[in-house]
């Protein structure tokens, strides 16, 4: 697992960090067995904002939490648990392409904020064959 290192009054860098240990940018890959383990128990790193923005066109553009969900057809908000956002590197990927995939943008994870939705429908097809 990940070092705790230690810090000024003896915190340690979990207690820096809060709830996203699990958060992709305190990893190096491949991950080995044990951290795997260990970021699937912590479930998705979904932090709230706000997001840093990024000027696309003419447009502020960031993440955004409303990402987390998605409507059924008959109107149910469903929790996408896959998606996750790494505030260190500001972009957003998908837990299961990192923890088991090798070849999926969303295994390094995507920056691309004006055509999120599109990549995100890619994934869901390749990765979980809808």
């Amino acid at each position: 697992m990940f070092n705790k290192l230690r810090f000024i009054r003896g915190d340690t860098y979990d207690d820096l960090i809060g709830d996203y240990s699990n958060d992709k940018a305190l990893f190096t890959s491949p991950l080995n067995t044990s951290d795997t383990i260990f970021i699937i128990s912590k479930g998705p790193c979904q932090p709230d904002g706000p997001f840093p923005k990024k000027i696309i066109g003419n447009k502020n553009r960031s993440f955004s939490t409303e990402h987390y969900y998605a409507k059924s057809q008959g109107g149910v908000s469903l929790h996408r648990k896959w998606i996750c956002n790494s505030k260190s590197f500001d972009l957003v990927y998908c837990q299961l392409c990192w923890l088991f995939c090798t070849s999926s943008s969303w295994t390094n994870g995507i920056k691309d904020w004006k055509h999120i939705y599109r990549k995100k429908l890619n994934c869901m097809k390749k990765v979980y064959l809808i």
